[in-house]
């Protein structure tokens, strides 16, 4: 396989934290995210955890990151792509954008698919869970747009953007996967 960098930007409760973890196992490459990707970075910044993993979580505006620490964060992801790896979140679809091996993909589905999966999957009140997906939904673009110069989610940011309540998680992967060999990454 090319080196092929696998950048997946997704809507909370769309499932693409685990269409990128299935990518990764099907391509035998690492993958990568905020719980894998830079654990300790907070430690090597001499900062609190709480404000890093903000950070990264897309609450960017509530916490006093300076340029630097950005750009320190911005270098960590870039090592994390210097071979063939998924990356879900962490930005990594703009502070990539230069890479020729990159690949971008956005994961969607409709508002009440993604409250479902909040409630069944991740355990979230039923009462509370779209007031939740859409707080998050805000947090992630939130974060993107401050860590770059793009809109979150708009398609023609991205090489492919996939609805998985139309394909459910393994369809997904069968589509990416689909969409890898077509482009002669595979």
């Amino acid at each position: 396989m090319k080196r092929t960098i696998i950048a997946i930007s997704r809507q909370y409760g769309s499932g693409g934290r685990t269409i990128g973890r299935k990518v990764a196992e099907r391509l035998s490459i690492p993958f990568v995210d905020g719980n894998t990707a830079i654990p300790d970075f907070h430690e090597r910044e001499g900062v609190l955890k709480e404000p890093v993993i903000g950070f990264m979580e897309g609450a960017a505006e509530n916490y006093a990151i300076s340029d630097a620490m950005i750009k320190r964060f911005k270098a960590e992801i870039k090592e994390a792509a210097s071979s063939s790896c998924v990356i879900v979140g962490l930005a990594a679809t703009y502070i990539l954008r230069n890479d020729p091996d990159l690949i971008t993909i956005f994961i969607k589905a409709p508002i009440d698919s993604r409250v479902e999966r909040a409630v069944n999957i991740y355990g979230i009140g039923k009462r509370k869970a779209e007031k939740y997906v859409n707080r998050m939904d805000t947090a992630r673009s939130s974060f993107f747009e401050y860590v770059s110069e793009m809109k979150w989610g708009m398609a023609r940011n991205y090489n492919l953007t996939i609805d998985s309540s139309a394909t459910g998680i393994d369809g997904a992967v069968e589509t990416i996967i689909s969409f890898l060999e077509r482009a002669g990454r595979l």
